[in-house]
């Protein structure tokens, strides 16, 4: 079993060191604080889970190479590489799953996927204090798919002014869309198709995510909280089903927009501005 206590963090200089769990039977961690190395899960039989006091995890890295993990409850945070291979189960446990650096210089990661990874809400975040030192995240793999059930969040979260950037693959999510400070762009698809009430904010400097914006909702509506500009060069904002709702503030579209067949758009004092329109559905803007 694996006990990590809330010791410092793993220093910046220290040689990389990987954690293997190799156990053939049920094993189980302790966290009550602290960092670990490059987490490696290679079991040919049973799982590794979460026991009482244990809430989050952060490891530099994570390699899901055989067997089972089980995620923390509240939020599993990953300074590094994240790899799942073909035939594993990763549980998210009801828990959250954030990909941050912790400075220095401009890095790039990658999420190697076999099969649609599944978490409660989902952050993308890095930078370094006072740096202007980017982050770059790429989704790849034979499924390079990312299920959010709760919110998106995208930006620097250690107080510099480098970009955080999402490349590769599509991220389905059913909560709420935040571009945080200096979040970048990329080339990532985003699907908003939760069944509840969703919104869009973009605090600070930054832009959005780079790829294609898809409304796909079934139930309930999709909403601005504040201008929207999905301004990377080609992009398309594709609102196929449901209701999005300007709420009176602007959205610019650098490419299509898109009004599917079962799709509407209604402004709400709002404007809008793209450099062509597809529109099949229903368009209320006055």
């Amino acid at each position: 079993n694996l006990i990590v206590d809330p010791s410092p963090a793993v220093p910046s200089n220290s040689t990389p060191t990987d954690l293997i769990v190799d156990g053939t039977g049920a094993q189980t961690y302790l966290a009550t604080g602290g960092r670990v190395p490059k987490l490696i899960i290679n079991k040919a039989s049973g799982t590794i889970t979460p026991v009482g006091g244990t809430t989050t995890l952060v490891a530099d890295g994570f390699d899901l190479q055989t067997g089972s993990f089980t995620a923390p409850p509240t939020t599993l945070t990953i300074n590094g590489n994240f790899n799942q291979t073909s035939g594993t189960t990763y549980s998210y446990n009801g828990g959250s799953l954030n990909f941050e650096r912790f400075g220095g210089a401009a890095t790039s990661f990658t999420i190697a996927l076999a099969s649609a990874l599944t978490t409660n809400h989902l952050s993308f975040g890095g930078g370094s204090p006072g740096s202007s030192s980017s982050t770059t995240w790429t989704i790849g793999g034979a499924t390079p798919t990312i299920n959010a059930l709760g919110n998106l969040a995208v930006g620097n979260t250690m107080s510099g002014t480098g970009a955080v950037n999402i490349n590769g693959g599509t991220i389905y999510v059913a909560g709420n869309y935040n571009a945080n400070a200096y979040s970048g762009s990329g080339t990532t698809n985003l699907t908003i198709n939760g069944t509840g009430t969703q919104t869009y904010t973009k605090t600070g400097a930054g832009s959005n995510m780079g790829g294609t914006i898809t409304v796909d909702k079934s139930a309930n509506t999709f909403s601005l909280a504040t201008t929207a500009s999905f301004s990377t060069a080609s992009q398309n904002l594709n609102i196929t089903t449901g209701t999005t709702n300007l709420a009176g503030f602007n959205l610019t579209v650098n490419n299509t927009l898109t009004v599917g067949t079962n799709g509407k758009l209604i402004c709400n004092g709002g404007t809008v501005s793209a450099a062509s329109y597809v529109i099949t559905g229903e368009i209320s803007c006055g």
